[in-house]
């Protein structure tokens, strides 16, 4: 009966505090979620596509802060365009773009921004994908444990815990909780 109270106990305790966990987790989001302008949502990109698929090709050496990317985006476009713009942190350098296997015109405005020039203007229904080949260093922006470069047990180790805020610092997206991919494939070059 004894050792059954423990247990009993012991789960107990366990539940309380993956519920206060939760509850500060919710506070914490709620918190950032008044702060924020609610049309951006942390992000600054175009609302005139969709964003469906990644297929993120990342180079990355975790003893060297730094991320190589070719990134592949697949979206519908929603209203006529002959642009859109993504969210990318401003210290990662984009390359180039390839549309329809041809180099495109892209610029980076500022603000966290990739602003993405079509040769031609897309219309509404239109399905489509660029391929952005970027480098450079991430900040880490965010406050969740974007990018980070660190030791374990003195082996270089890179982590990230930036649900759901923190993708333009890995790559060019849309940040914002307001269009969310359907999916996502990541594939990663490591030194061994």
């Amino acid at each position: 009966f004894t050792l059954f109270c423990c247990q009993l106990n012991a789960q107990k305790k366990w539940q309380d505090e993956t519920l206060q966990i939760a509850e500060m987790e919710q506070k914490g989001a709620a918190r950032m979620m008044e702060a924020l302008d609610a049309n951006s949502l942390f992000s600054n990109a175009s609302s005139d596509f969709n964003i469906h698929h990644y297929r993120c090709e990342w180079k990355l050496d975790p003893a060297i802060r730094f991320i190589e990317g070719k990134v592949t985006s697949s979206f519908t476009i929603t209203s006529n365009t002959n642009n859109i713009i993504f969210d990318l942190v401003d210290s990662l350098k984009v390359d180039s773009v390839l549309y329809l296997g041809s180099k495109i015109l892209y610029s980076r405005p500022g603000n966290h921004t990739l602003k993405i020039n079509f040769p031609v203007t897309l219309n509404a229904n239109t399905n489509g994908s660029v391929i952005i080949y970027y480098q450079g260093v991430p900040p880490n922006i965010s406050g969740f444990g974007t990018f980070i470069s660190t030791t374990h047990a003195g082996v270089p180790v890179t982590w990230t815990l930036s649900e759901p805020f923190g993708s333009m610092e890995w790559w060019p997206c849309k940040n914002g909780l307001n269009d969310k991919a359907d999916s996502l494939d990541i594939l990663i070059t490591t030194p061994d």
